[in-house]
């Protein structure tokens, strides 16, 4: 399938170089415990992966959606298909606004883009709630973004021999505290801060095929849906984040796998062809 965009592309012949500030207003919002992911008991990131992005789009003052996501070139920014398909689903935004800044809180867009869903996406198809099939997106920057480095993709099958092996998990979601999660409910307070955790791959079961499963003293939660699982401290991304087990945020992560010749094919079509 071919990964080219509209005609009459606003970006062509123009570059965003991001620079990496501290934000210094935390906005508030109210958001919907049953939206994407974050990481609660991690630790804030930093610079230490650039390339980890928060995408939101702002409706009536407030947030309507918000994920994360990863960039493995200079236009293309890897999410999950639940955070794209927020943006495609009636009326639909078409544009969300993304920030690599390590403090993202302010929400103040650095370079906007166009959201498109793995066509191969399958909501409820993995056989329990949030165990998305295909759970993978990307959203096509209008103006390239130049970086340092950028996150790499893995050659097909990667992920099967890194059992015990170390992942970082990376997203801007809430943490754990005052303002992270109590029960079934997360609260916004610290939401776009990069922050991330590293634990070891496991056994992902009869799952193993479509997903990875990470046990970290950090889990995924609330608002980083589509951040990257790295392989070590990156920049290889072995999937993006796509559920986790437990409301309060506790349990393993799981993320989609994306080192199979499907997904990757579909991504480089996108980075040949912006």
């Amino acid at each position: 399938m071919s990964g080219r965009g509209a005609e009459g592309d606003p970006g062509r012949g123009r570059t965003v170089r991001i620079e990496l500030v501290v934000a210094m207003s935390i906005a508030f919002v109210v958001l919907s415990a049953t939206q994407a992911f974050g990481i609660t008991n991690g630790v804030p990131d930093g610079e230490r992966h650039p390339y980890v992005a928060m995408a939101y789009n702002i409706d009536d003052g407030n947030i309507g959606g918000s994920c994360s996501g990863v960039l493995v070139s200079p236009r293309v920014l890897l999410v999950s298909g639940h955070c794209t398909e927020w943006f495609l689903a009636p009326p639909p935004t078409l544009s969300a606004d993304v920030s690599f800044a390590p403090d993202a809180s302010d929400l103040v867009p650095q370079v906007t883009g166009t959201p498109h869903t793995y066509p191969g996406y399958c909501a409820g198809c993995g056989g329990a709630f949030g165990r998305e099939l295909g759970n993978l997106g990307v959203i096509l920057l209008d103006e390239p973004v130049v970086l340092d480095r950028y996150a790499q993709l893995p050659s097909v099958g990667e992920a099967e021999s890194i059992k015990g092996s170390p992942i970082t998990i990376v997203g801007y979601g809430v943490r754990s505290g005052a303002a992270g999660c109590v029960g079934y409910r997360c609260y916004p307070g610290d939401l776009g801060v990069r922050t991330m955790t590293t634990g070891a791959a496991v056994d992902a079961g009869n799952l193993r095929d479509d997903f990875l499963k990470v046990n970290a003293p950090g889990s995924a939660c609330y608002f980083d849906g589509g951040g990257p699982f790295l392989e070590g401290d990156g920049p290889t991304v072995l999937a993006v984040t796509s559920y986790s087990t437990s409301w309060s945020c506790t349990g393993p992560s799981y993320g989609t796998r994306i080192d199979n010749e499907a997904m990757l094919s579909w991504i480089r079509g996108w980075i040949e062809n912006p």
